[in-house]
């Protein structure tokens, strides 16, 4: 509202377009010379459409423009200063907050992203993670808004109030934030950087993905002027679609961009079509109109026949997922419309348990999908001698080294209980800093540090933990006459067909193994995963059923999901537990594939 009333406080005139004449540059200039405008305004869509036409000179009377509604370009705001010297302002602000909350001066020639600036007067402006808590600077964040123009509240919509009008956590007067659903940062400058909308940072293929990251890297190219990213539905799913519009007088190589961002990306953000489009659609009040953006042309290269039967058996794969006559060698599976979903599907990967074996995850095939692989991850202190590892951080990069073998690049789907799930979860960390996704992280029942220590050692439970190990109950000690570990190895020699002495050597190294990773598990320090967690906790060794999930509260920044079962830890790959925890897995690893 400030537009029209800011120049009735000092005496100046208001000169308001025609119906559809602020998307006409050629109209604004007109208009703009006869009324000797000094002030305009503009969403960043229409002043990049403004500036295209190298051959309009921008009114002489011109002396401040502000621009919002959307995410300024750092190129944008460089072709503008240098085509006025007019002051550029970035301003920030949802309807919910009297349409204008934060304020950025642009300056010539400085470096990086245009900041939203900082709050205006009478308003509050606060960065909380999704405790509420406030973020460091240079954290993403959600901003949060405070202060005496806030609205009320939604029309005749209680549940959208609630959810968007929150309680202020810093105040005791009865104050509220409205949650903008903005992601952001503090600077070292102090200012506000805008990083998209929480909204538009989407799940695709597992991955959280955010557009306007993929957005930056196309636009990184010369030749691009704009670039948008939408995710569609297509024939196979979800797929990323980007949007090119040609900077002046230039032609855009599809390839060299996707090439490029290839470069600046992780390949599962790599869109899996690119269009030219010669503009890009915009709404009548001149703001980009995604939904009017066409849907993509998915083409085939010129056709070269494979000659090896690798070559023949892989192009005839492809050609019976995707649906079409024939796939040559120089054809893209997703170029061609595919996605991850129709391609190979992703293992699970389960992480063994303290005594180093994952026979004890068998039970979990009944409830998942039959085409889903599923591999265990064994210590390989049980066939190495020489392998003893002085951390738990040693272990995970080995597995990580391991499942790499199998599976070359993310996404990853983790699993593990007791000490398997703390290393799924330093696993985890590990394949994120490496760039890659992790679309599962499950724990069953783990705990780390010193928590750990207090929970017991090796020795406490070696016999139930080496049952657990093999896959047997723990039911089957009532069966054993002799429940020392020799009548444990006797036991184990009748079951297998092994020798005594061959089952006695395995169980000391099992044992030992146990205990070296007992020792590793308590002076474990989690670090932070960037996601959630789906955990199981034991209940019937802790009423409450939160204990283990609370103590990975600080080392993760999504939620973790905690689901009570009814055994105590050394039952959790029991058939009792597994029919809790199996369908609760099935059903994560389908959500993530949606």
């Amino acid at each position: 509202m400030w537009e029209l009333f800011y120049p009735l406080q000092v005496g100046a005139r208001v000169v308001i377009a025609a119906p559809g004449g602020h998307r006409d540059p050629e109209y604004l200039i007109r208009m703009s010379d006869r009324w000797h405008v000094t002030i305009l305004e503009f969403v960043p869509s229409m002043l990049a459409l403004f500036l295209a036409e190298s051959s309009l000179a921008l009114p002489r009377s011109l002396r401040w423009v502000s621009v919002g509604g959307e995410a300024l370009p750092s190129e944008l705001a460089a072709r503008f200063a240098a085509r006025t010297e007019a002051v550029l302002d970035n301003t920030y602000g949802p309807t919910e907050a009297t349409v204008t909350a934060t304020v950025h001066r642009c300056l010539r020639g400085a470096p990086g992203p245009i900041p939203i600036g900082r709050p205006i007067i009478n308003t509050g402006t606060f960065v909380l993670d999704r405790r509420l808590h406030r973020v460091p600077v240079g954290v993403p964040g959600e901003l949060y808004l405070a202060g005496i123009q806030l609205a009320r509240g939604y029309h005749a919509r209680g549940a959208l109030t609630a959810e968007r009008f929150v309680a202020h956590p810093f105040a005791d007067s009865g104050e509220r934030l409205y949650r903008t659903g903005d992601l952001v940062r503090w600077n070292a400058s102090g200012d506000l950087e805008y990083l998209g909308r929480t909204d538009f940072q989407v799940k695709i293929r597992g991955l959280r993905i955010e557009l306007g990251e993929i957005e930056t890297a196309l636009a990184a190219d010369e030749s691009v002027d704009q670039a948008v990213v939408v995710v569609r539905d297509g024939e196979f799913g979800q797929q990323l679609v980007g949007y090119m519009v040609p900077a002046g007088g230039r032609l855009v190589d599809v390839e060299a961009v996707r090439a490029t961002a290839a470069r600046l990306l992780p390949q599962y953000m790599v869109p899996d079509a690119l269009m030219v489009l010669d503009d890009l659609p915009l709404t009548a009040s001149g703001k980009l109109d995604r939904k009017a953006l066409p849907a993509p042309e998915f083409t085939k290269r010129e056709f070269r026949g494979p000659t090896t039967r690798v070559e023949r058996l892989v192009t005839s794969a492809f050609a019976d997922i995707l649906g079409v006559e024939q796939v040559g060698l120089d054809d893209d599976f997703f170029a061609l419309g595919g996605n991850s979903l129709v391609a190979p599907r992703t293992p699970l990967f389960c992480i063994h348990p303290i005594v180093g074996l994952s026979w004890c995850y068998s039970g979990l095939r009944q409830y998942l999908d039959p085409d889903l692989p599923i591999y265990g991850i064994q210590s390989p202190s049980i066939l190495e001698d020489g392998y003893l590892p002085e951390s738990l951080d040693e272990l995970a990069d080995r597995y990580v080294r391991e499942i790499r073998q199998i599976r070359p690049s993310g996404p990853y789907r983790l699993l593990g209980w007791s000490l398997g799930g703390v290393i799924a979860h330093a696993m985890a960390v590990r394949i994120q800093a490496a760039g890659e996704g992790v679309e599962l992280l499950a724990m069953m029942d783990s705990l780390a540090g010193a928590r750990a220590a207090e929970e017991g050692s090796a020795t406490d439970v070696s016999v139930s933990e080496l049952l657990g190990g093999f896959g047997i109950e723990e039911t089957a000690l009532e069966r054993i006459s002799d429940q020392s570990l020799g009548g444990v190895a006797v036991a184990l020699a009748e079951m297998s067909g092994h020798s005594v002495e061959q089952a006695e050597q395995v169980v000391g190294r099992l044992v030992s193994t146990a205990d070296r990773n007992s020792r590793l598990m308590s002076e474990y320090s989690p670090p932070r995963f960037d996601g959630d967690i789906v955990f199981f906790t034991a209940a019937a060794d802790d009423a409450t059923g939160e204990r283990a999930a609370r103590g990975w509260e600080n080392a993760v920044t999504g939620v973790i999901h905690n689901h009570a079962v009814a055994v105590t830890h050394w039952q959790m790959t029991s058939p009792d537990a597994l029919t809790v925890v199996g369908p609760i897995v099935n059903q994560a690893l389908r959500e993530q594939s949606t």
